[in-house]
């Protein structure tokens, strides 16, 4: 990743702050060496023929810089370092070690004598003094080279004036040894400033790593909210839609049922196919929600795979041959452990896009033991998919071969909750298909430990009469007058009201007692179905059989009404479903005394 230019500027801008801070927090130790140098210099010549009142002078001089150098750091860390002005910064420190240099390079002509001891002091002063340089100024070679000069350039200079051999000697190599010591002065600094580089260019990419990550962040935290606010929307909108689609059903049911030999009656049962059809498509985008909103909790247990197989078998097998086609269940022993009206919708709508994209051939439905699971798969002679195409099939509104969104083909949405499904139960899918082929889905399930076999709902027998009084509680009017006439046309007496206290006022005014109730789960001023099947049973003192009716999809209204422990159905509810529900509850839940605890 390369740095913007203001990326570069920021980075050099920080390297510079970088060297200042290092200049000045090796500045106390140079003072302290540079003066205590100084001071060991004036005692070697202290015996020699330098006046000692310019020696105590000049030592004096470095001394006061030295305090002045010192005073210039605690201004430099009281305004809190280079981040004020670090140009300003550096400038004061390369004039004062242009000062200290020039000082020191003062003592090469202030002590210079004609005596091998002080020409040897002031060498090796002088010598250790430019080397030393070199480690506190590598950080900012203008400041070695400003301290370095005055402190060569004239002792050297006046040893060579002298014209005698070891004067000479001794000039010419400080002249020498003044490029040899910036060459190294500028490697160290060179490695120096690239450690530096390299460390502010990392802090510069991970800060833009780390800004990128955010906005990415936040980038997936707005789509998730989009995802969820759409989500919600559903949840919250589910029970209002499926409201007047219970109703159309129930209104054409009662229509359809009183216009037995009417020559329009058969426009009736085109209106409840469009309103099926509604109700599916409506159903389907639900559903979706649901599982989108974890909304949906799976109910495992073991059961045996015949059962969903026979079901199968009984729904599609005709569908198959009403198409041409040749439809064969191979049936299995086996029991598996699953949510099994989950796993039914699975396979069930396997079995709906075989039919449905194959037109001539065969389909199979069977099954294969694979190391303690059971794969259920179903394979048909179809279109198949092309290779590209078998992940996107399982994203939302997503269909093949329906490029004009034809509404009779669906939404696109079922390969979507089939996925959602499997990852809810983990349950792994598996596709095989090649264009102009066919195509085999299957879903892998657990094997279930054999037990029992479930009881077998009571049949029910629609023509007879069952002479029962049913109580429908519904918040809303139009359910209420659909649900009463349909209910009154299958021979039931019946009582609405829009809430608990409506029910219990009804019931203490005319006496009516019920045998069963249908009661929405969501009523006005925030009471539920749960509890009003709770008073109205301590109104009758008896157990009437009852059964919740509910649009919501919301994971904590459904989580309360399941853990009621009473029937639980989804709006929309065909009329047939809802005259089984009732005869079921009649037949197996019939009216005991309500036993209260003492």
């Amino acid at each position: 990743m390369k740095l913007s230019s203001s990326g570069q500027s920021q980075a050099q801008a920080a390297i510079l702050h970088e060297q200042v801070g290092q200049l000045y927090d090796k500045l106390p130790f140079a003072i302290i060496s540079n003066f205590a140098i100084s001071a060991g210099l004036v005692g070697m010549l202290w015996v020699g023929g330098v006046p000692r009142e310019i020696l105590l002078g000049w030592l004096a001089g470095v001394f006061v810089l030295g305090v002045l150098r010192w005073v210039l750091q605690l201004y430099f860390r009281h305004r809190q370092g280079a981040a004020s002005d670090p140009v300003r910064w550096v400038r004061l420190y390369v004039v004062t070690s242009l000062l200290s240099g020039a000082l020191l390079g003062a003592a090469g002509l202030l002590f210079f004598q004609h005596q091998l001891l002080a020409l040897f002091a002031l060498t090796i002063v002088l010598g250790i003094m430019s080397i030393g340089s070199i480690m506190m100024h590598a950080a900012y070679l203008p400041a070695h080279v400003a301290y370095l000069l005055p402190v060569i350039l004239p002792f050297s200079l006046r040893c060579i004036l002298e014209f005698e051999l070891i004067y000479v000697a001794v000039g010419v190599f400080g002249l020498l040894f003044l490029p040899v010591n910036l060459l190294l002065a500028r490697k160290i600094q060179s490695g120096l400033l690239e450690s530096i580089h390299l460390r502010f260019r990392n802090q510069l990419l991970i800060q833009e790593l780390i800004r990128q990550k955010e906005l990415a962040e936040a980038a997936q935290t707005r789509a998730e909210q989009a995802n969820m606010a759409k989500t919600r929307f559903f949840a919250a909108a589910s029970h209002d839609l499926r409201q007047p689609v219970q109703a159309l059903e129930l209104f054409s049911a009662t229509l359809e049922n009183e216009l037995q030999e009417h020559p329009s009656r058969s426009l009736v049962g085109n209106i409840r196919a469009v309103g099926r059809e509604f109700s599916d498509l409506l159903s389907a985008l639900l559903d979706f929600s649901k599982i989108d909103a974890a909304a949906t909790q799976p109910m495992v247990r073991d059961f045996p795979v015949a059962d969903l197989l026979q079901r199968m078998a009984d729904d599609f097998v005709p569908q198959a041959l009403a198409h041409g086609l040749c439809c064969r269940v191979v049936m299995s022993s086996a029991w598996v452990r699953s949510d099994p009206i989950l796993l039914e919708r699975i396979v069930r709508n396997f079995m709906s896009n075989a039919i449905k994209y194959t037109k001539k051939g065969k389909i199979l439905l069977g099954c294969r033991h694979q190391a303690g699971n059971l794969r259920i798969e179903v394979h048909d002679t179809g279109i198949g998919i092309a290779a590209h195409q078998q992940k996107e099939i399982f994203n939302e509104f997503v269909q093949l071969g329906n490029p004009e969104r034809d509404r009779y083909k669906g939404l696109g949405l079922g390969l979507a909750i089939v996925d959602g499904l499997a990852r809810m139960l983990k349950h792994p899918l598996t596709l095989r298909s090649q264009a102009q082929y066919g195509s085999m889905f299957a879903v892998t399930v657990p094997l279930g430990r054999p037990g029992a076999r479930p009881a077998v709902e009571a049949q029910v027998m629609y023509g007879q009469s069952l002479d029962a009084s049913v109580l429908l509680v519904d918040d809303d009017q139009s359910i209420r007058l659909s649900a009463a006439r349909l209910l009154e046309n299958w021979g039931y007496a019946v009582v609405t009201a829009e809430s608990a206290d409506e029910a219990l006022h009804l019931l203490r005014s005319t006496g009516f007692q019920p045998d069963v109730m249908l009661v929405d789960y969501r009523l006005r001023e925030g009471r539920t179905g749960v509890e009003a099947i709770r008073l109205i049973r301590d109104h009758c003192g008896r157990q009437v059989p009852a059964a919740i009716l509910t649009g919501d999809t919301d994971p904590e209204r459904l989580r309360e009404a399941r853990e009621s422990g009473y029937p639980l159905l989804h709006k929309p509810l065909a009329a047939g479903k809802l005259r089984t529900l009732l005869a079921n509850l009649l037949r197996t839940q019939p009216c005991t005394p309500l036993l209260h605890k003492p």
